[in-house]
């Protein structure tokens, strides 16, 4: 299964950037505490969060991929790895302006995730890649 959506780039002059959330539905949590200077992703059990940057051009495409094997990025860079928290089977991805959310169904439990870019710099293209944990 391989879900896409995009995270539009504010005007100029703005001083809010998008962020990506992507979290379980069901779980019990507020978004993480994040500072945006300081990382370009952070992640809990349940929740993965992106960020893009001001000098960026264009828009952030995120591609979310679960039990498959992933196209390769044009020079993909590895921002993050991980276990991801699904109990509810039901995962959503959405931006802070509060765009429509993706949602994408999934089995309850964990999964490995790995979250890469086309730059690390700045992320045109955010690919997120979820495999069931063992156990």
């Amino acid at each position: 299964m391989t879900v896409s959506g995009q995270v539009s780039r504010p005007p100029l002059g703005r001083t809010s950037w998008p962020l990506t959330y992507l979290y379980d539905h069901g779980a019990d949590e507020d978004p993480p505490e994040f500072d945006p200077s300081a990382q370009v992703v952070f992640a809990t059990a349940s929740t993965i969060i992106v960020r893009g940057l001001p000098e960026a051009e264009g828009d952030v495409r995120l591609r979310i991929v679960f039990d498959e094997s992933a196209e390769t990025l044009r020079t993909p860079e590895l921002l993050a790895t991980g276990v991801f928290a699904a109990p509810s089977g039901q995962v959503i991805a959405r931006t802070s302006s509060w765009d429509e959310p993706i949602q994408v169904a999934v089995a309850p439990g964990s999964y490995r995730f790995t979250v890469r870019s086309d730059d690390d710099r700045w992320p045109t293209e955010v690919l997120i890649q979820f495999e069931r944990a063992a156990g």
